[in-house]
């Protein structure tokens, strides 16, 4: 944090050891989405906006659900494009790098506030919605702040398990989507792996980070 960094992501330096500077993507799915891109211009990670997070939320709210398991009920739903509409002009999203986020931002009031400007929605449509919007908003954040859109990008976290999810990405990306369980990797070793390198560095008074500042804030 004190080169000009925010914390977050942090396994961005575990990510280079396994794959270099490939141009890869890796995409992290957890409550929250964060990407990793790892070009030879330099690598840039930053969180993208929601993960699973909203739809969990409203999994909780409209079915008393923790999840959508494997995107069960999103794939019973439409896409409402009133609802995605309004929630791509998200203001994170307009957010320079570099830059994270939380449930303190799209936690319960944001759910909230969008049931309540969206009341004659059903409830499989808000959680197919959701879903797209995930989807959306990385790929968005890619095409802003990526100095070109990957050929290839890995997904890990629990939102690579969904398979609704999974579509969406490979429905907007041109490049090959797959996961890190498809590339023979696990994804809680992967990490494991990152916080020990982590550790390690702090040990040796190492730098933690591979990320270009310069990059990451953009010309």
């Amino acid at each position: 944090m004190s080169h000009r960094g925010l914390g977050a992501p942090l396994i961005a330096l575990s990510d280079y050891i396994i794959f270099g500077d490939s141009g890869i993507m890796t995409l992290n799915i957890g409550g929250i989405a964060n990407i990793t891109y790892l070009g030879k211009e330099g690598t840039i990670a930053f969180d993208t906006g929601p993960g699973n997070m909203l739809i969990d939320q409203a999994m909780a709210h409209f079915f008393g659900l923790s999840m959508d398991k494997d995107g069960r009920v999103a794939r019973t739903g439409n896409i409402d494009d009133k609802l995605l509409i309004h929630l791509m002009k998200d203001a994170y999203l307009e957010h320079p790098l570099p830059k994270n986020s939380g449930r303190e931002y799209y936690g319960s009031t944001y759910l909230s506030n969008l049931i309540k400007k969206f009341p004659w929605l059903k409830k499989e449509d808000f959680i197919r919605t959701l879903t797209r919007f995930t989807a959306a908003s990385i790929y968005d954040q890619a095409k802003r702040f990526l100095p070109v859109l990957p050929s290839e990008i890995v997904v890990g976290g629990g939102g690579s398990r969904n398979t609704v999810l999974m579509s969406d990405l490979k429905t907007l990306f041109e490049g090959r989507v797959e996961t890190f369980k498809d590339k023979g990797i696990d994804d809680e070793f992967r990490e494991a792996l990152g916080f020990a390198i982590l550790a390690n560095q702090t040990i040796h008074h190492a730098a933690g980070r591979i990320i270009d500042p310069e990059i990451m804030s953009g010309p």
